[in-house]
Protein backbone atom coordinates (compact mmCIF):
# COMPACT_ATOMS: atom_id res chain seq x y z
CA UNK A 1 0.00 0.00 0.00
CA UNK A 2 1.32 3.28 -0.91
CA UNK A 3 1.39 6.44 1.17
CA UNK A 4 -0.54 8.28 -1.30
CA UNK A 5 -3.32 5.73 -0.77
CA UNK A 6 -2.86 5.46 2.77
CA UNK A 7 -3.22 9.27 3.10
CA UNK A 8 -6.46 9.08 0.97
CA UNK A 9 -7.86 6.62 2.98
CA UNK A 10 -6.71 8.12 6.32
CA UNK A 11 -8.35 11.79 5.74
CA UNK A 12 -11.73 10.22 4.27
CA UNK A 13 -14.28 11.86 5.32
CA UNK A 14 -17.75 10.08 4.73
CA UNK A 15 -20.65 12.02 4.44
CA UNK A 16 -23.84 9.81 5.72
CA UNK A 17 -27.12 11.43 4.96
CA UNK A 18 -29.93 9.72 5.52
CA UNK A 19 -33.50 9.93 3.42
CA UNK A 20 -35.90 11.07 5.78
CA UNK A 21 -33.61 12.79 8.44
CA UNK A 22 -30.10 13.91 7.61
CA UNK A 23 -27.18 13.15 10.09
CA UNK A 24 -23.87 14.98 8.62
CA UNK A 25 -21.46 12.36 10.21
CA UNK A 26 -17.47 12.67 9.05
CA UNK A 27 -16.05 9.52 9.92
CA UNK A 28 -12.13 9.00 10.21
CA UNK A 29 -9.56 6.36 10.40
CA UNK A 30 -8.20 6.85 13.67
CA UNK A 31 -9.29 8.82 17.13
CA UNK A 32 -6.04 11.29 16.39
CA UNK A 33 -7.56 11.96 12.92
CA UNK A 34 -11.18 12.71 14.35
CA UNK A 35 -9.68 14.82 16.78
CA UNK A 36 -7.71 16.82 14.56
CA UNK A 37 -10.53 17.64 12.68
CA UNK A 38 -12.85 18.53 15.04
CA UNK A 39 -10.33 21.00 16.53
CA UNK A 40 -9.71 22.71 13.24
CA UNK A 41 -13.27 23.26 12.69
CA UNK A 42 -13.62 24.60 16.37
CA UNK A 43 -10.98 27.04 15.93
CA UNK A 44 -12.20 27.96 12.43
CA UNK A 45 -15.38 28.95 14.40
CA UNK A 46 -13.94 30.68 17.39
CA UNK A 47 -11.55 33.30 14.98
CA UNK A 48 -15.12 33.85 12.85
CA UNK A 49 -16.92 34.80 15.94
CA UNK A 50 -14.46 36.23 17.53
CA UNK A 51 -14.04 38.76 14.20
CA UNK A 52 -17.61 39.36 14.14
CA UNK A 53 -18.56 39.75 18.04
CA UNK A 54 -15.16 40.30 20.03
CA UNK A 55 -15.83 36.73 21.80
CA UNK A 56 -16.67 33.19 21.47
CA UNK A 57 -18.93 30.73 23.62
CA UNK A 58 -18.38 27.24 23.70
CA UNK A 59 -19.25 24.14 26.59
CA UNK A 60 -17.27 21.00 26.63
CA UNK A 61 -18.58 17.67 27.69
CA UNK A 62 -16.53 15.57 30.21
CA UNK A 63 -15.39 11.71 29.40
CA UNK A 64 -12.82 11.09 26.72
CA UNK A 65 -13.91 14.24 24.73
CA UNK A 66 -11.33 16.43 26.61
CA UNK A 67 -8.23 13.54 25.89
CA UNK A 68 -9.69 13.54 22.48
CA UNK A 69 -9.93 17.23 21.28
CA UNK A 70 -7.66 19.15 24.17
CA UNK A 71 -3.73 18.44 22.79
CA UNK A 72 -4.77 19.30 19.30
CA UNK A 73 -6.88 22.34 20.20
CA UNK A 74 -4.37 24.03 22.30
CA UNK A 75 -1.39 23.19 19.88
CA UNK A 76 -3.46 25.03 17.31
CA UNK A 77 -4.37 27.69 19.24
CA UNK A 78 -0.43 28.46 20.05
CA UNK A 79 -0.04 28.03 16.76
CA UNK A 80 -2.06 30.20 15.34
CA UNK A 81 -1.09 32.87 18.14
CA UNK A 82 -4.89 32.51 18.63
CA UNK A 83 -6.57 34.88 21.45
CA UNK A 84 -8.09 32.41 23.70
CA UNK A 85 -8.86 35.16 26.25
CA UNK A 86 -11.89 35.93 23.97
CA UNK A 87 -13.26 32.63 25.17
CA UNK A 88 -15.98 31.92 27.09
CA UNK A 89 -15.70 27.97 28.65
CA UNK A 90 -18.93 26.63 30.13
CA UNK A 91 -19.47 22.74 30.77
CA UNK A 92 -22.57 21.02 29.34
CA UNK A 93 -22.83 18.80 32.27
CA UNK A 94 -20.58 18.13 35.69
CA UNK A 95 -20.89 16.39 38.60
CA UNK A 96 -21.55 17.59 41.92
CA UNK A 97 -18.49 17.08 43.05
CA UNK A 98 -15.38 19.81 44.48
CA UNK A 99 -13.38 21.47 41.36
CA UNK A 100 -10.28 19.63 42.10
CA UNK A 101 -11.94 16.21 42.06
CA UNK A 102 -11.10 13.39 39.97
CA UNK A 103 -14.77 12.88 39.13
CA UNK A 104 -14.67 17.34 38.00
CA UNK A 105 -14.93 17.91 34.26
CA UNK A 106 -13.79 21.27 34.80
CA UNK A 107 -10.61 19.71 35.87
CA UNK A 108 -10.17 17.36 33.29
CA UNK A 109 -10.63 19.67 30.70
CA UNK A 110 -8.28 22.13 32.76
CA UNK A 111 -5.60 19.28 32.15
CA UNK A 112 -6.23 17.91 28.90
CA UNK A 113 -6.83 21.43 26.95
CA UNK A 114 -5.93 24.95 28.90
CA UNK A 115 -2.85 23.10 30.67
CA UNK A 116 -1.60 23.10 27.15
CA UNK A 117 -1.86 26.21 25.85
CA UNK A 118 1.75 28.51 25.92
CA UNK A 119 0.51 30.98 28.51
CA UNK A 120 0.26 34.27 26.60
CA UNK A 121 -3.45 34.46 27.14
CA UNK A 122 -6.05 32.17 28.65
CA UNK A 123 -9.86 31.49 28.15
CA UNK A 124 -12.49 32.72 31.02
CA UNK A 125 -13.85 29.41 32.26
CA UNK A 126 -17.18 28.72 34.60
CA UNK A 127 -16.82 26.28 37.00
CA UNK A 128 -19.95 25.20 39.37
CA UNK A 129 -20.03 27.45 42.63
CA UNK A 130 -18.58 25.40 44.93
CA UNK A 131 -20.72 27.04 48.30
CA UNK A 132 -23.68 25.13 46.69
CA UNK A 133 -21.83 21.68 46.20
CA UNK A 134 -24.69 21.13 49.24
CA UNK A 135 -27.62 21.82 47.15
CA UNK A 136 -28.20 20.44 43.58
CA UNK A 137 -31.33 22.55 42.64
CA UNK A 138 -29.71 25.69 43.70
CA UNK A 139 -26.08 25.04 41.71
CA UNK A 140 -28.37 24.20 38.74
CA UNK A 141 -30.52 27.51 38.86
CA UNK A 142 -26.83 29.55 39.86
CA UNK A 143 -25.39 27.88 36.76
CA UNK A 144 -28.26 28.79 34.34
CA UNK A 145 -27.74 32.26 35.65
CA UNK A 146 -24.32 32.71 34.62
CA UNK A 147 -25.03 31.59 31.06
CA UNK A 148 -28.25 33.90 30.50
CA UNK A 149 -25.64 36.61 32.00
CA UNK A 150 -22.65 35.65 29.68
CA UNK A 151 -24.64 34.63 26.75
CA UNK A 152 -28.01 36.73 26.88
CA UNK A 153 -29.40 34.49 23.76
CA UNK A 154 -28.69 31.15 25.39
CA UNK A 155 -26.93 30.52 21.86
CA UNK A 156 -23.21 29.36 22.33
CA UNK A 157 -20.88 29.06 18.87
CA UNK A 158 -20.19 25.68 19.73
CA UNK A 159 -21.29 23.01 22.07
CA UNK A 160 -19.30 19.66 22.20
CA UNK A 161 -21.24 16.55 23.23
CA UNK A 162 -20.24 13.03 24.00
CA UNK A 163 -21.88 9.84 23.77
CA UNK A 164 -21.42 6.84 26.13
CA UNK A 165 -21.99 3.32 25.24
CA UNK A 166 -25.50 3.71 26.71
CA UNK A 167 -26.33 6.45 24.49
CA UNK A 168 -26.53 8.86 26.96
CA UNK A 169 -25.18 12.77 26.15
CA UNK A 170 -24.27 15.56 28.86
CA UNK A 171 -26.29 13.87 31.32
CA UNK A 172 -28.75 13.31 29.58
CA UNK A 173 -29.28 9.27 30.00
CA UNK A 174 -31.68 7.19 27.86
CA UNK A 175 -35.26 6.90 29.39
CA UNK A 176 -34.59 9.21 31.82
CA UNK A 177 -37.34 12.14 32.80
CA UNK A 178 -34.86 14.92 31.83
CA UNK A 179 -34.71 14.30 28.10
CA UNK A 180 -38.25 15.71 27.78
CA UNK A 181 -37.00 18.75 30.08
CA UNK A 182 -38.52 22.12 28.13
CA UNK A 183 -38.76 24.50 30.83
CA UNK A 184 -34.99 24.78 32.42
CA UNK A 185 -31.98 25.40 30.14
CA UNK A 186 -29.55 23.67 33.10
CA UNK A 187 -31.50 21.11 35.51
CA UNK A 188 -30.29 18.85 38.50
CA UNK A 189 -30.31 15.05 38.58
CA UNK A 190 -30.04 13.00 41.78
CA UNK A 191 -30.44 9.75 40.15
CA UNK A 192 -27.99 9.60 37.04
CA UNK A 193 -27.69 5.79 36.03
CA UNK A 194 -23.79 5.93 36.34
CA UNK A 195 -22.27 7.32 39.39
CA UNK A 196 -22.01 9.85 40.65
CA UNK A 197 -25.34 10.18 41.24
CA UNK A 198 -25.44 14.21 41.62
CA UNK A 199 -24.87 16.09 38.69
CA UNK A 200 -26.32 19.91 36.77
CA UNK A 201 -26.73 19.39 33.24
CA UNK A 202 -27.77 21.50 29.93
CA UNK A 203 -31.35 19.97 28.77
CA UNK A 204 -31.97 19.58 25.47
CA UNK A 205 -33.66 23.18 24.60
CA UNK A 206 -30.67 24.76 25.52
CA UNK A 207 -28.43 22.71 23.73
CA UNK A 208 -30.64 22.88 20.43
CA UNK A 209 -30.20 26.94 20.64
CA UNK A 210 -26.52 26.88 19.87
CA UNK A 211 -25.08 27.99 16.43
CA UNK A 212 -22.84 25.00 15.97
CA UNK A 213 -23.26 20.85 17.76
CA UNK A 214 -20.59 18.87 17.58
CA UNK A 215 -20.55 15.25 18.60
CA UNK A 216 -17.17 13.32 19.23
CA UNK A 217 -16.98 10.16 19.72
CA UNK A 218 -14.79 6.96 19.18
CA UNK A 219 -14.97 3.30 19.62
CA UNK A 220 -16.29 0.12 18.66
CA UNK A 221 -17.98 0.07 21.74
CA UNK A 222 -20.24 2.72 20.65
CA UNK A 223 -21.04 1.23 17.31
CA UNK A 224 -23.98 -0.65 18.05
CA UNK A 225 -25.97 2.76 19.37
CA UNK A 226 -24.70 4.80 16.69
CA UNK A 227 -26.31 1.73 14.21
CA UNK A 228 -29.34 2.49 16.40
CA UNK A 229 -29.14 6.07 15.98
CA UNK A 230 -28.42 6.43 12.13
CA UNK A 231 -31.66 3.55 11.33
CA UNK A 232 -33.60 6.31 13.90
CA UNK A 233 -34.27 2.94 16.21
CA UNK A 234 -32.69 4.54 19.45
CA UNK A 235 -33.60 5.69 22.36
CA UNK A 236 -30.95 7.96 23.57
CA UNK A 237 -31.50 11.72 23.22
CA UNK A 238 -29.17 12.00 20.25
CA UNK A 239 -31.77 11.99 18.23
CA UNK A 240 -33.77 14.64 19.57
CA UNK A 241 -30.66 17.14 18.35
CA UNK A 242 -31.54 19.81 15.59
CA UNK A 243 -30.71 18.02 12.43
CA UNK A 244 -29.65 21.22 11.06
CA UNK A 245 -26.78 22.50 13.22
CA UNK A 246 -25.47 18.71 14.40
CA UNK A 247 -22.03 17.05 12.59
CA UNK A 248 -20.71 13.74 14.35
CA UNK A 249 -17.17 13.44 14.56
CA UNK A 250 -16.69 9.53 14.55
CA UNK A 251 -14.02 6.76 13.97
CA UNK A 252 -14.29 4.12 11.88
CA UNK A 253 -14.92 1.63 14.52
CA UNK A 254 -18.21 3.93 16.50
CA UNK A 255 -19.34 4.02 12.92
CA UNK A 256 -18.98 0.19 12.21
CA UNK A 257 -22.46 -0.71 12.15
CA UNK A 258 -23.68 1.58 9.42
CA UNK A 259 -23.46 0.28 6.22
CA UNK A 260 -22.35 3.62 4.59
CA UNK A 261 -19.45 4.10 6.90
CA UNK A 262 -16.73 1.68 5.04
Amino acid sequence: INAEYMGTVFNRIIEIKMAAQQYNVKVFETTALVGAQAANDIMDIAEKSIASRGLFTIAFSGGSLPTIIGPTLAKLANERNHDVSKWHVFLVDERVVPIDHVDSNHAEFHKRWISFLDGRTKPSTYPIEQSLLGNVEKLASSYEDVIRKIVPDCSFDCILLGMGPDGHTASLFPGHKLVNEHERLIAPITDSPKPPPQRITMTLPLINKAHNIFLISTGQEKAEVFGQIFNHKTTSPLQHIAREHFVLYLDQAAASQHKSSL
